[in-house]
């Protein structure tokens, strides 16, 4: 099975983690491991400017992903966003987070591979950020089933990590169940359908410290000034001087199972970036029959829901066609309204597609309605009735059922931004989240399965 170890770089108030993450970092080199070091913006910085390029190095033998620009600094990630459409909220991460992330690339004197969530900090527009930017996103909510690659908003997301190994390294008692943990972790991990697992190391700091960093200064929205930010409890000096040690035999145990081969984030991303360029007739009318018998927009093993509408929209248009490339777009940027039973004509429904395209090319996003008649028809019974005439050539008149607004699997990711926005200590009790929530659900239309190159569905 294929694996990454990753570990987060992002304590902003104590010097003393920097040392952990370099002998980390040269630990995992001699043992022969090539980890991700995802770091925060602000933390390359300051390694810059105590003059750490020994840690700068050591990390650069891996490879390095953003963690953000501030991380815990109020306002966060979620807190810029959280009244904010997708494509809003895309825009105020890319005014906010593009300097710090050409900053970070400067400083380490390397491409950064994608961005990290921080924390519980999770929205959407993340994805749409790594789409323009190039990159991966990992620590996504997105993921599903045994499917720990997926795409999602457009661009490869990481997701599903074992972990629970940032403070085992205090004391031999400690170490040993840590260890424990972990030998059960990679059963349950090898013994499962998975094509990739990733584990996370955890954060180099909390090998030598008893609290987060963060916690000690931003929990529940606090943001004081940075002459008043207190450093964390440190663990004893003898546990201190026995981590390095403890981390070696913990480093060498993952090497050493045969079950598991570990290469980078990037490494593993370039193994899984495969997308089908197009459909055929055949193969669309047969996705045409699964959306009318289902009735409900859906993605297949190849295809988003929102690459099918496309798809659709381009049959019902040119019907001599006998191959239908897929686009790039995003699900709808607002709601649809209540979806109501209703029919609509052929030509209503040509003129569906001609919109649906325009709007496809001007912004990005399916339209989240149209209009047939008077009356209001949502994506989810467009692309219901584009099948129809895509599976049914000769229909005129196309009965539009009552459908869900997007694909069913949108409500869970939806529900694990919530739970991990409202889990994370940083964040203030009373953060508004209806928007992410709502953006997560309707990117739900760009969600499907990334496929291995050795084991592609397609031809």
């Amino acid at each position: 099975m294929l694996a990454s170890l990753c570990y987060d770089v992002e304590d902003l108030v104590s010097p003393e983690s920097d040392d952990v993450a370099r002998w980390i970092a040269e630990t995992l080199t001699d043992v022969g491991i090539r980890a991700t070091f995802w770091i925060v913006g602000e933390k390359a910085r300051l390694l810059r400017e105590r003059g750490r390029d020994d840690v700068i190095e050591a990390m650069k033998r891996h490879e390095y992903g953003f963690h953000s620009t501030l991380h815990s600094i109020h306002p966060t990630i979620v807190e810029r966003c959280e009244e904010r459409s997708f494509l809003d909220a895309l825009e105020t991460l890319i005014e906010k987070e593009s300097p710090g992330w050409r900053e970070t690339e400067a400083v380490l004197g390397r491409r950064l591979i994608g961005w990290a969530t921080t924390g519980g900090s999770w929205v959407p527009s993340l994805c749409g950020l790594m789409h323009q930017f190039g990159g991966v996103h990992a620590y996504t909510q997105a993921c599903f089933g045994d499917h720990s690659v997926v795409w999602y908003g457009n661009c490869l997301n990481f997701g599903q990590f074992i972990g629970g190994w940032d403070s085992i390294y205090e004391s031999e008692e400690a170490f040993r169940r840590g260890m424990e943990r972990l030998d059960r972790s990679l059963d349950a991990a090898a013994f499962s359908s998975k094509a990739w697992v990733g584990v996370f190391g955890g954060h180099p700091t909390r090998v030598i410290s008893q609290d987060f960093w963060d916690g000690v200064n931003f929990s529940k929205g606090a943001n004081p000034p940075r002459e008043d930010w207190k450093p964390q409890r440190f663990i004893l000096n003898d546990a201190m001087n026995a981590a390095p040690q403890r981390f070696r035999e913990f480093a060498a145990r993952l090497r050493a199972d045969d079950r598991f081969r570990f290469h980078s984030i990037g490494d593993i991303a370039r193994q899984f970036d495969a997308q089908r360029s197009h459909c055929d007739a055949t193969e669309l009318r047969q996705i045409a029959r699964r959306i009318l018998d289902e009735r409900r927009p859906l993605f297949t093993e190849s295809f988003s829901a929102a690459e099918i509408a496309v798809m659709l929209s381009n049959a019902v248009l040119h019907r001599e066609s006998s191959r239908f490339n897929r686009w790039v777009v995003f699900g709808p940027n607002e709601s649809p309204p209540d979806s109501r039973s209703q029919s609509a004509t052929r030509a209503q429904l040509n003129a569906i597609a001609r919109r649906l395209l325009d709007d496809v090319t001007a912004t990005g996003c399916l339209p989240s309605q149209f209009e047939a008649a008077g009356a209001p028809v949502t994506i989810s019974q467009a692309m219901y009735g584009l099948a129809t005439l895509v599976h049914e050539p000769s229909a005129d008149r196309i009965e539009l059922p009552t459908l869900p607004p997007y694909p069913p699997i949108g409500d869970q990711i939806a529900d694990g931004a919530r739970k991990a926005i409202h889990g994370w200590q940083i964040h203030p009790p009373l953060l508004e989240l209806g928007a992410i929530e709502e953006a997560a659900r309707l990117q739900a239309w760009t969600l499907k399965p990334a496929w291995h190159q050795d084991a592609l569905p397609w031809g």
